[in-house]
């Protein structure tokens, strides 16, 4: 089973205190927002046991369900899945009569021989005159879907005596309040596990163990189809036993009508109207008492007043209709509030966000948001018309405005300004939470990051210069927030690591809002907009050579990396410039993901890695752990920007550049360098009889050449543009016959023929300064000496 428990800046425990009169008063479970997730991964209900403790010590809360990403000081909103299945159920028994026990409530549910959990409430034993309250856990036979195991504990507080006695009206008179909370079961639910914090004089009655594990003879809770009421028939329970308690309270009878509303909640529309008894503000959410009631359990966002929202497992309801004064009383503060449509954003308060609405310069799109200067927090989501921009300006409480004004949105990583009001600019640069770090005193040692360290150099390379290139490359990004105009190639067989070092170490540190990881095919598309706001690119199962067009691929890329602006181009949207702050990998499982020339200088290649990486049993706990000192070290260390803009030369780089050159390119590189021991390398190597005598005399012609060139001593060795056609035909095959078309083939080659005196007389050709090692010369030449048929040319001989 899959845990997840929550930290947040405070413990997430209820406080007791003794007031002026000797009173006690309590304060509820603090309202955060932004919370730090903790996965744990149990065998069983022991496991969950030894995990409950561990986390309720620390004053952490346990989140039924799982998250889908790791939360890191951050909103938990749109992180679970309502509709995963749950291995495990809690039954929070929230009232049980005076003297009455969880045990005993279990016996009559018939669950007492069910291994199980059972971890008091933080107000039992503080709050006395009342039964045992609590969690139980347990763990199921099955996976089960949470809207089953609701039925199944509505069910339980109809049909069980010690439940059905004690089903109430909630405070709005609307709903049942059931002793058994049949929330618990949702996949998005706080589940709080700390025990109390108790203020001066306060004590508890109980003095025992808060959480138990009870072993019974059946370690799972098996339940089946049969045990589980269709949702209509607690639909009528429900009715009835509401019907039956208004009618005790003097209240009519009442038929709940519902509605969807657009955006899919789905709220009472005839609720009765309730009466306030207290209001409270907190971290943008404002909470409510109802009618005499003292648990602050209905509440909404500040952001959004127009639904009551609660805890208690209530449907939904309209401000308006619930609480028609409160709403009358914010329609008027809207009205009377001071909005400045000029620069379309509203002041900020302690404790509400700034409101933002505007249409952009570039891309003439309507936007709307908030912003929240204390915590650098910026929402912004797309508005489809001017419509919906006064929609959402009503539903925060503001009045419409005459016109939409013009803000520039861009993308600055280099700027920590978000929001500039002044001049209408608001920049979409987020860092992440590794980013925001206040960095240490002195930078980490490699030991600090081991697991991290051996994932780089198993993706990228062993060697230590080559690592080093890379770790500057990488925190001069990370420090200066630039673009370094050198991409990284990193290719090898699949497993190597390349992906872990991408998802597990670079866009955490970066934030996955920056980075952008396309494989090859998507990148080939005519819109990209994902360049506008991305600080690394990814490309992934890359191999361009095997591209309709890559030749072109090759050269918007080499665009994208160096120039200091990109075209971007949208669907529907005329293309425009931004900024450029793009750096870029390739990844591959091929040995030539892209295409490199010899005179490149935009492209560091890693070392090929043929193994896969050998990773341990908790090698992504690892990681994950060793991320923070790895932030520090990326922060800290010396990040030379000039090295970072300069390509590492290694023996993969020239092997890539090898695989992508032609044999046309090859001969023409060589000749421009000098490189004798490609010419040597290409000499025949035994009797060529069974060739024609047009291949043969061309084999002859050029063994002789090579030669020449071999025992020559002029730095300037001059080489006819007829001998650079026998060099060039021996090497590449078909060449042009003609004098003037070799020649123009020779210059789109880079190889400028120019006239050159031989033998005494002037001639079109080259001047070539042979590169010979004199080892390699040395035994080069033993070689010619031994070959019987070899015509050896005396070293000294004159030069040509």
């Amino acid at each position: 089973m899959n845990l997840t428990f929550l930290a947040a800046s405070a413990p997430l425990a209820k406080s007791y205190a003794l007031a002026a009169d000797g009173t006690l008063t309590k304060e509820s479970y603090p309202k955060v927002w932004e919370f730090t997730s903790h996965n744990e991964q149990v065998l069983d209900l022991k496991d969950f046991y030894a995990k409950l403790i561990e986390h309720a010590d620390q004053g952490h809360c346990l989140l039924k369900g799982e998250v889908q990403r790791p939360l890191a000081a951050e909103s938990r909103a749109g992180s679970t899945d309502p509709n995963n299945l749950t291995r495990w159920i809690c039954l929070d028994v929230d009232r049980l009569g005076a003297g009455e026990s969880i045990s005993g409530l279990l016996s009559q549910l018939d669950l007492g021989n069910v291994t199980h959990i059972i971890q008091f409430s933080a107000s039992y034993g503080v709050e006395t005159g009342r039964g045992e309250t609590g969690h139980v856990f347990m763990q199921l036979a099955k996976p089960m879907h949470p809207a089953a195991l609701k039925q199944w504990l509505i069910h339980l507080n109809l049909t069980t005596p010690a439940l059905a006695t004690l089903i109430t009206l909630t405070k709005t008179n609307n709903a049942l309040s059931w002793p058994l909370d049949i929330s618990t079961c949702q996949s998005d639910k706080l589940l709080y596990i700390a025990p109390p914090l108790l203020g001066e004089g306060v004590v508890s009655n109980y003095t025992g163990t808060r959480i138990t594990l009870v072993d019974a003879t059946s370690p799972t809770l098996n339940l089946v189809e049969a045990d589980i009421p269709t949702a209509e028939a607690n639909r009528l329970g429900t009715s009835k036993r509401l019907d039956d308690l208004r009618a005790a309270n003097g209240l009519p009878k009442k038929i709940l009508a519902f509605k969807t509303l657009k955006d899919g909640d789905e709220i009472v529309s005839n609720p009765d109207v309730a009466t306030l008894s207290g209001v409270k503000r907190e971290r943008g959410f404002t909470y409510f008492n109802l009618n005499g009631g003292d648990s602050w359990g209905y509440y909404h966002k500040d952001e959004e007043p127009a639904i009551i929202r609660n805890f208690k497992g209530e449907p939904d309801y309209l401000t308006a209709d619930l609480l028609p004064e409160y709403w009358s009383e914010l329609e008027r503060q809207r009205k009377n509030a001071k909005f400045d449509a000029k620069r379309a954003v509203q002041n900020p308060t302690d404790d509400r966000p700034a409101v933002l609405v505007f249409r952009d310069y570039r891309t003439a799109l309507y936007y709307n948001g908030t912003w929240d200067p204390n915590t650098d927090r910026l929402s912004l989501a797309r508005a489809s018309s001017e419509l919906q921009i006064q929609h959402y300006l009503k539903e925060k409480g503001l009045p419409e405005i005459d016109y939409i004004p013009v803000w520039n949105l861009r993308y600055d990583p280099q700027s920590d300004i978000r929001v500039d009001s002044e001049n209408r600019t608001l920049n979409t640069y987020e860092k992440s939470s590794y980013m925001k770090l206040p960095p240490r005193a002195a930078e980490p040692a490699v030991t600090e990051f081991p697991t991290i360290h051996r994932l780089m150099k198993h993706a990228v390379g062993n060697d230590p210069a080559l690592l080093e290139h890379w770790l500057n490359w990488w925190a001069c990004l990370y420090q200066y927030r630039c673009r370094t105009m050198c991409a990284w190639v990193l290719h090898g067989s699949q497993g190597t690591g390349k992906g872990l070092l991408i998802n597990k170490v670079l866009i955490p540190l970066l934030g996955a809002q920056n980075v952008v990881v396309k494989r090859m095919q998507e990148f080939e598309e005519q819109f990209n907009e994902h360049l506008e706001r991305s600080q690394l690119v990814v490309i992934d199962e890359a191999q361009i050579s095997e591209t309709k067009q890559s030749r072109i691929l090759m050269a918007n890329l080499k665009n994208m990396i160096t120039e200091p602006q990109i075209s971007i181009r949208r669907m529907r949207t005329d293309s425009y410039l931004v900024e450029n702050y793009c750096n870029f990998m390739i990844l591959s499982n091929q040995p030539d993901p892209v295409t490199l020339e010899v005179a490149d200088r935009r492209f560091n290649v890693g070392a090929y890695q043929p193994l896969k990486l050998v990773m341990e049993d908790n090698f992504l706990e690892k990681i994950e752990a060793e991320l923070e000192a790895f932030a520090q070290y990326s922060k800290l260390r010396t990040a030379d920007r000039k090295i970072a803009m300069t390509v590492f030369e290694s023996a993969d780089r020239d092997a890539m550049i090898a695989t992508s050159t032609n044999s046309l390119e090859a001969t023409a590189q060589a000749v421009l360098t000098g490189d004798l021991e490609f010419f040597w390398d290409a000499l025949p190597a035994g009797e060529m009889g069974m060739l024609g005598v047009e291949a043969q005399m061309l084999h002859e012609s050029y063994t002789k050449l090579v030669h020449e060139a071999l025992t020559s001593t002029d730095p300037d060795y001059r080489l006819t543009r007829d001998e650079l056609r026998v060099l060039f035909a021996y090497n590449v095959g078909d060449v042009p016959r003609t004098p003037a078309k070799f020649t123009s083939m020779l210059r789109h080659h880079r190889v400028h023929t120019d006239v050159i005196r031989i033998h005494g007389r002037n001639v079109r050709g080259v001047k070539v300064n042979w590169k010979k090692d004199p080892q390699w010369l040395q035994d080069r030449l033993i070689e010619l000496e031994k070959k019987p048929t070899a015509k050896v040319v005396n070293i000294n001989s004159v030069a040509r």
